[in-house]
């Protein structure tokens, strides 16, 4: 035998496991997976929380009467549940901050919050119907199951938007403003039966269990088994498993009384590997980076963001010019930083900086004054500190309570090779030249206006050559765009965004979103698209519409599906297009890999004057513009493209901005050049007039 076939046969006899999985191993392409790639974490150190008594909502032994477990009161024995949930905008999701329709900071004429309750979200292109109005889209349990992996229960998945008592328990004699649903298969209106499902705790456990079964909560919620939610989370402890319906408790591994210790449950602080359950998985700590695009993983797809200490160069994506990557994809990740660490509860005595004092006491520079441990273990502000994002919508009152990068770095004394480095300061983000590239792909255009044949809107993604997924596909990185904002404290500055834009239908006025089943309707006879539809889409006649064709860039092309929409009862049907941004605040990388090219901005090919692109294609007669909450000021017009695409041109001084090299003023090129020549001028007439003094003296001395 040769020496390659002898190696593999000793290889094999001293793994014999090797022979099963060597083949698979070898025929199954890299996983694109939102699962975590790197090995089981180590065991958790001992820890110093006491045992927890598993009770259900009556109080009772949960494990003893297989009933679902109710953290509130497993919890609420030590700690104030009800005050956490009340303060967390996470809970919340902006159930505290309820408007009228119309009146939310968006301007969206539909939206009743600035949360992701209440908000539309063109990401998904369904809307939380207001109460009393129809056609119904989102009921309160539709909006429960819809975004089961973007919140952690509680707020309005335990509580009414109407009344303010638990759903399901409206006040004597009044229809249940929360019952009206939508059935799954039929699209139906039906009404919930909240005493079946019951509601969705907020589940303390998500954030803070070493290891929670995450997905196995998301299936139990999207089943419509809300109560079977914080149960749902504890099967990958082993204390609990899935059935058909519900879940069971492992009893064998509880004892009779319920109690469980802190070191079984893997109960700790809440650690990075947490935060990314619902904030971006393309995130795998230590081991390489893989990237997955979807609703499921929004913000990495809408912000690029990926806070891992990995270096892109050693990544499991194809990223252009890899090997010269050695920069980490956050140094703050690195540096061993954790969410928590910088996104801190704001009356933790560990990080409170004493120095947030009230209109009360504004004569204090610092307040010494701290709550106790105890009390802070009692009753933990969970109204996380936050920065001043685009996309942070909800919890405006608490834009900015975060400590930013001027409060950690001394940024005077470590950029001396910047000139004028107060007003660098002063009018940019850190991460204007902290982060001069995005490499993960994100989010460009979803456009709603037409569907693909697998009933999924047309989408646009920057900065990928291939299918988004397709490990195999060339990520060629993306230069954010340098836009003036206006942040809460009314300051303005230069920001780096990423921008999405979208477009979808509206009907009726005061205006609302066209139901995404309606608009299947409206395109679809059964699988293929409607006879009129085709006809009016399809270019090249071949009975089928590509991905091309899917774009209503025609006054025509418009009025076929308007006709459609008209069809099934819609008033006024036209499209509306906005552009969301996504403000750049993570991914920082090693300083050796931030902008110090000054042309980058002050020159004519520099960020400030190059056009920025919005879409490859877009419909015809909507142009979009910024939702009113973003704070976004557009630097120039939304011009169209030669391809049939748009995008943002710059004008002179954005917001007042003046940047040396990239900008002309011609009033002030003119009054330079006078000066200049003045100044010129003034010389050699001054001179002219000294030599002809000097000549002057020179032969009135030689005369006499």
């Amino acid at each position: 035998m040769s020496g390659a076939v002898l190696i593999l046969l000793g290889l094999i006899l001293a793994n014999p496991a090797a022979a099963d999985t060597a083949p698979a191993q070898a025929l199954d392409p890299p996983a694109v997976t939102i699962r975590n790639l790197s090995p089981a974490p180590p065991p958790p150190s001992p820890s110093m929380h006491p045992d927890v008594i598993l009770l259900d909502a009556q109080g009772r032994i949960a494990p003893a009467n297989g009933t679902p477990l109710s953290l509130r009161k497993s919890c609420g024995a030590c700690h104030d549940v009800e005050f956490i949930e009340k303060n967390n905008y996470h809970a919340q999701a902006g159930l505290d901050e309820q408007s009228d329709a119309g009146r939310a900071p968006s301007g969206r004429p539909w939206d009743t919050g600035p949360g992701i309750f209440g908000r539309f979200d063109p990401f998904l292109g369904r809307a939380l119907t207001p109460p009393g109005e129809e056609p119904l889209d989102l009921g309160s349990a539709d909006w429960i199951r819809l975004f089961a992996a973007r919140h952690v229960g509680g707020g309005p998945a335990e509580r009414s938007r109407s009344h303010g008592g638990i759903l399901g328990s409206p006040p004597a004699g009044v229809a249940d403003p929360d019952g009206p649903s939508l059935d799954d298969k039929t699209g139906e209106r039906t009404t919930w039966d909240w005493k079946k499902s019951g509601t969705v705790e907020l589940n303390c456990l998500l954030c803070h269990l070493r290891r929670p079964d995450n997905m196995q909560r998301i299936r139990a919620i999207q089943r419509g088994e809300f109560a079977w939610a914080s149960t749902a989370i504890l099967t990958g402890t082993g204390l609990a498993v899935p059935r058909e319906e519900g879940y069971a408790w492992n009893t064998e591994r509880i004892p009779p009384d319920g109690a469980v210790s802190a070191t079984t449950l893997g109960l700790g602080h809440a650690r990075s590997d947490n935060c990314r359950q619902c904030h971006g998985r393309a995130c795998r700590c230590t081991d390489p980076v893989v990237f997955q695009g979807g609703r499921d993983n929004w913000q990495a797809e809408a912000s690029g963001s990926v806070f891992s200490p990995g270096r892109m160069s050693q990544s499991g994506m194809n990223l252009a010019g890899k090997e010269s990557l050695s920069s980490p994809w956050d140094i703050h990740a690195e540096r061993l930083l954790s969410c928590n660490q910088c996104h801190y509860a704001p009356n933790n005595p560990a990080y409170d900086r004493g120095g947030l004092a009230g209109p009360g006491v504004r004569h204090l520079a610092f307040d010494a004054r701290r709550a106790r441990e105890s009390e802070y273990l009692f009753r933990p502000d969970h109204n996380l500190v936050k920065g001043d994002t685009a996309q942070g919508t909800v919890g405006r009152r608490f834009f900015g309570t975060m400590r930013d990068c001027r409060d950690c770095h001394r940024a005077e004394e470590t950029h001396e090779f910047l000139p004028f480095p107060k007003t660098h300061f002063a009018a940019l983000e850190c991460t204007a030249c902290h982060v001069p590239r995005l490499f993960p792909p994100t989010r460009r255009v979803t456009d709603w206006t037409m569907l693909e044949p697998d009933r999924k809107p047309r989408v646009e993604h920057a900065g990928v050559q291939g299918a988004v997924d397709d490990p195999l596909s060339l990520l060629t990185g993306q230069v954010p765009a340098l836009l003036p904002r206006r942040a809460a404290d009314e300051s303005v500055r230069l920001e780096p965004q990423l921008l999405h834009t979208a477009w979808y239908w509206v009907a009726g006025e005061p205006p609302r979103p066209v139901r995404l089943r309606d608009l299947e309707r409206a395109l679809f006879d059964g699988d293929r698209y409607h006879g009129d539809v085709l006809a009016a889409l399809d270019r090249d006649r071949d009975g089928s519409l590509s991905h091309d064709e899917l774009v209503l860039d025609t006054p025509a092309r418009v009025e076929a599906v308007v006709r459609r929409l008209q069809a099934l009862g819609y008033r006024t049907p036209r499209i509306a297009g906005e552009i969301q941004p996504f403000t750049v605040a993570h991914g920082v990388g090693h300083p050796d890999s931030a902008q110090r090219d000054c042309a980058a901005c002050h020159g004519p090919a520099g960020r400030m004057c190059q056009p920025h692109p919005l879409a490859e294609a877009a419909p015809a007669g909507a142009p979009p513009q910024p939702v009113a909450d973003a704070g976004l000021m557009l630097p120039g017009p939304i011009v169209p493209t030669p391809a049939g695409g748009l995008a943002l041109r710059p004008q002179r001084c954005p917001a007042g901005f003046y940047v040396m090299g990239a900008q002309r003023l011609h009033w002030m090129d003119w009054l330079g050049i006078l000066a200049l020549a003045g100044t010129l001028g003034g010389v050699v007439l001054h001179s002219g007039l000294r030599a002809f003094v000097a000549l002057r003296r020179k032969r009135a001395g030689g005369a006499a």
